[in-house]
């Protein structure tokens, strides 16, 4: 072979062996990196559970989604660069910065997508000692959810019920129809507030709300019971009902029951007094509506229920229908999940799924440098500034 040829080769594989042993300073200075961003990423995990807490945020997720993915493909690059010839690892370690730099952009970007939400959230706190009256439902506030958040998601409240009390699946998913009157997905301070005024102490508002509204035969809200409705449509349900019961919309613990009285609507009021339901003699009452009141053999009574199916054989008695009892068929019914639910821990699951992945990346990632790259490395270390 001509010398100078001889020579040239042999330049070209020493400066091919020093750029290998380049690529691997720069592997090992990527993966301090990667390893400094899934560091940061396990220090946001609180704030990510906040965030899930408080609202079903679904770029969130994304994110966490795709900090997996491209950590699942810097992985397969590192495992490549190792197994492949000089030149593939030079080819690789592009490839693996390129990715490396996505996965710090997109911990950036969600590290400032949480930390607007958080400021939002603190712009927005609320005591909710200012809005819960009972101690006793305030404490539970405060216990699951933290007394600076004034709403949380549908789920998680009633998680904290299920893990709290002895209802049936059944009975928590009837308290869901009736609480969460907007049917949105939130559970505010000011609803669970609410809730309380029109059914009674903590100690017993889910008894008495059971109790006075579901009905056994359907699993399902009386169909005398309706919510908020406005007074516009009261005249058209009294059409299909003997009659029917609604909160009243300007006074707190009051409900409004109405009925035909001929042509006319008839209208009692129902106040919730001390965990009791009191009928009320207003006097601005028609004749009618004096009757009514008049045949109800007591005027307190420990649900709607009770009073519901008194009114019903009072006002029309041919065509009023017994709803039992819930207390008598409650035990007649198997709960098929009656497992305890902590809300955290479900929170923590959905969480941590994505992350769990991350945290087996970070110790795949650093398995891989220190066993196999870091090997290679040592046999070209003559050429090591």
């Amino acid at each position: 072979m001509d010398p100078g040829k001889a020579l040239g080769a042999s330049i070209e594989i020493i400066k091919m062996l020093y750029e290998t042993a380049e690529t691997y300073q720069k592997l090992e200075r990527l993966n301090s990196t990667i390893l400094n961003e899934i560091a940061l990423l396990i220090t946001l995990q609180d704030q990510i559970k906040n965030c899930r807490r408080m609202e079903n945020n679904i770029i969130v997720d994304n994110y966490l989604i795709d900090i997996n993915y491209k950590l699942e493909k810097f992985q397969k690059l590192i495992v490549e660069a190792q197994e492949g010839n000089f030149f593939k690892k030079i080819v690789h370690t592009k490839k693996i910065k390129k990715i490396a730099s996505e996965i710090a952009n997109l911990i950036k970007k969600l590290k400032f997508l949480l930390d607007i939400k958080r400021e939002m959230l603190q712009s927005s706190k609320l005591d909710v000692a200012n809005i819960i009256n009972d101690p006793e439902a305030r404490k539970f506030w405060e216990d699951n959810f933290g007394s600076e958040h004034t709403y949380i998601q549908v789920n998680l409240f009633f998680s904290a019920i299920r893990m709290n009390t002895g209802l049936l699946s059944n009975e928590i998913d009837f308290l869901k129809k009736v609480i969460n009157d907007d049917d949105d997905k939130y559970i505010t301070a000011f609803e669970f507030q609410e809730w309380l005024d029109f059914f009674g102490d903590f100690s017993v508002v889910m008894r008495r709300t059971i109790e006075s509204l579901f009905d056994p035969n359907t699993l399902e809200v009386v169909d005398w019971y309706h919510k908020n409705i406005s007074k516009s449509l009261v005249n058209a349900l009294l059409k299909s009902h003997i009659f029917i019961i609604r909160k009243h919309t300007n006074q707190k613990g009051v409900f409004i029951v109405n009925f035909l009285d001929g042509a006319d609507i008839g209208t009692l009021y129902i106040r919730n007094i001390n965990n009791e339901f009191v009928v009320e003699r207003v006097s601005s009452m028609s004749p009618a509506e004096i009757k009514v009141y008049e045949m109800l053999d007591q005027k307190k009574f420990p649900n709607l229920m009770e009073l519901g199916n008194r009114l019903g054989k009072i006002i029309n008695p041919n065509e009023a229908k017994y709803i039992p009892n819930w207390e008598e068929n409650r035990s007649k019914l198997k709960d098929e999940d009656l497992s305890p639910f902590d809300p955290l821990n479900s929170i923590k699951s959905i969480f941590e799924a994505p992350v769990d992945a991350i945290k087996q990346e970070f110790s795949n990632i650093k398995n891989t440098i220190s066993e196999g790259v870091g090997s290679i490395w040592n046999n070209v270390g003559c050429f090591r500034k």
